[in-house]
């Protein structure tokens, strides 16, 4: 292209925008590249069997039916698009209370709902004051009518 065709055409091309904003038809941005992986379930209320509260880096979870464990003070050292992992206070019950115990927690298994990805695997790993090692591994999947994290403890 010659030089002087180019400018036109540039020139032109600026015009055409010009036009589009001023009739209110602004161009359509660029759609981000990404979009976060979310996690549902995990909402801090007991218990969340629902798929209507997405979340990013969520602060506290509690898991099964009736509740009776979970994670609350949760710091995230990574987010990412496959998997997520941090820590925080793992609850179980001992029968009369939830009992918090330093821990680890983990997401992976990405699954889409509603073209949303998710996360569908956590698995949490925690040590008793009398030095034993616990894991829990829970999926997010239809329990009832209820949509839970359940599983297994160890």
């Amino acid at each position: 292209m010659i030089p002087l065709a180019r400018s036109a055409a540039m020139l032109l091309a600026a015009a055409a925008v010009a036009l589009g904003l001023v009739l209110g038809q602004a161009p359509a941005p660029a759609r981000a590249a990404t979009t976060r992986t979310v996690v549902y379930g995990m909402n801090g209320h007991c218990p969340s069997g629902t798929w209507g509260t997405p979340q990013v880096r969520p602060k506290s979870a509690f898991f099964s039916l009736p509740c009776e464990n979970g994670i609350r003070h949760i710091r995230w050292r990574t987010w990412r698009r496959s998997s997520a992992s941090g820590h925080g206070a793992i609850l179980t019950f001992n029968g009369f209370r939830l009992v918090p115990h330093a821990g680890t927690i983990a997401l992976s298994r990405v699954r889409a709902h509603r073209s949303r990805r998710y996360f569908s695997h956590l698995v949490m790993r925690w040590t008793t004051k009398g030095g034993r090692r616990h894991k829990e591994v829970l999926n997010w999947r239809k329990v009832g009518t209820l949509w839970l994290w359940a599983g297994n403890f160890q």
